[in-house]
C-alpha cells in the first residue's frame, strides 16, 4: 500500500528555498514558490509548512536565530516543525562551508572590478565565515536530524542532495565553464571536492538513521549531465553584469532543477513505497 503523505515540511538554505525563481513568496527568505518542496506538496496535495531561508546554516536549523536583515530575524527552523509531519526534507550544510559563498567571492574577485571591490572592502573588520571540518559537518547534520525526529517522530525524513554546480573533471564542457567564470584549475577543485564532501557528510549522517531517514540521490546525475556548462543545465553560472546590474542569482538551481528534485523525489517515494 503506497503511503499517502498529507502534512510535508521543508527545512534548508536556499538551494531548499530557491532565490531567484518566481515566484517569490517570501522575500526576506528568498523563499520560491516553485522550489521541490511547493511542487512536490502539489503533486501529493499536501499541506507545506517551508521554513527554508537562503543563508541559513545547519545551525539556524538547530538551535540560532537568522537575521536576514536589521527588521527580520527568523527563528531556528525546527521550532516551527509541526509535530504531525509526516514527510520532511532537508536541505543545508553548504553554507557551513563556506561552499557557495566562497565560489560566488572567488568568481566576483576574478573580475578587475571585483578585485578592487574586495580590495576596498578588505580595509574594514569584516567578518570572515568559518569553514568547519568534515566531521564536525557530519556532527551537525546529525544533531538536526536526530531534533527533528525527536520533535516529529512519526515523520520520514528525507536529506535531498544539492544539485552539482561543476561537472565531473574530465568533463572539458565543465572544465571550460569553470575557466571561462575565472577560476583557477586549484579553486574549481576546490568546489568540485566541497560538492564530494557535502554528499558524503548526507550518506554518513543518514547511514544510521535508516529506518526513518534516507538521502535523495540527485548529485551525481546533475554532475554528469546538467552541471554549468551543459546544454541543459540545473544551476545558474556566473556573469559578473547578470550578478551587479540584472540581480540575478548566481550558482544555484533553475527552474529547471528544481522541477528535476521534485521528479527525482517523486521517484525516490514511488519507488520506496510500502
Amino acid at each position: 500500500m503506497v503511503k499517502k503523505y498529507e502534512n510535508i515540511v521543508c527545512l534548508g538554505s536556499s538551494f531548499a528555498a530557491g532565490p531567484g525563481i518566481p515566484p517569490i513568496i517570501d522575500a526576506n527568505a528568498s523563499r520560491s514558490g516553485e522550489n521541490y518542496a511547493h511542487q512536490i506538496a502539489k503533486k501529493l496535495n499536501a499541506r507545506l509548512t517551508d521554513l527554508s531561508v537562503s543563508g541559513a546554516t545547519l545551525e539556524n536549523i538547530l538551535s540560532e536565530p537568522q537575521s536576514v536583515n536589521p527588521s527580520k530575524t527568523f527563528p531556528p527552523q525546527i521550532e516551527g516543525v509541526p509535530q504531525d509531519a509526516d514527510l520532511i526534507f532537508v536541505t543545508a550544510g553548504g553554507n557551513d562551508m563556506s561552499y557557495i559563498g566562497n565560489m560566488i567571492k572567488q568568481a566576483i574577485q576574478s573580475t578587475w572590478i571585483g578585485w578592487f571591490l574586495f580590495l576596498i572592502l578588505s580595509l574594514f573588520p569584516i567578518p570572515k565565515p568559518v569553514e568547519i571540518t568534515q566531521e564536525q559537518l557530519v556532527e551537525r547534520l546529525e544533531s538536526v536530524l536526530d531534533a527533528i525526529h525527536e520533535r516529529a517522530p512519526q515523520a520520514r525524513v528525507l536529506l535531498v542532495e544539492y544539485l552539482a554546480l561543476l561537472g565531473e573533471e574530465d568533463d572539458e564542457n565543465s572544465r571550460s565553464a569553470a575557466k571561462e567564470i575565472g577560476f583557477t584549475p586549484e579553486q574549481e577543485q576546490e568546489h568540485r571536492q566541497k560538492a564530494e564532501r557535502l554528499a558524503n557528510a548526507y550518506a554518513q549522517a543518514a547511514k544510521s538513521r535508516s529506518v526513518w531517514c534516507q538521502v535523495v540521490p540527485i548529485h551525481k546525475e546533475s554532475q554528469k549531465e546538467h552541471p554549468i556548462g551543459s546544454s541543459q543545465p540545473w544551476v545558474t553560472g556566473f556573469k559578473l553584469y547578470d550578478v551587479a546590474i540584472l540581480r540575478k542569482v548566481p550558482f544555484h538551481p533553475t527552474l529547471a532543477g528544481m522541477t528535476a528534485t521534485a521528479e527525482r523525489i517523486s521517484q525516490y517515494l514511488d519507488s520506496t513505497a510500502s
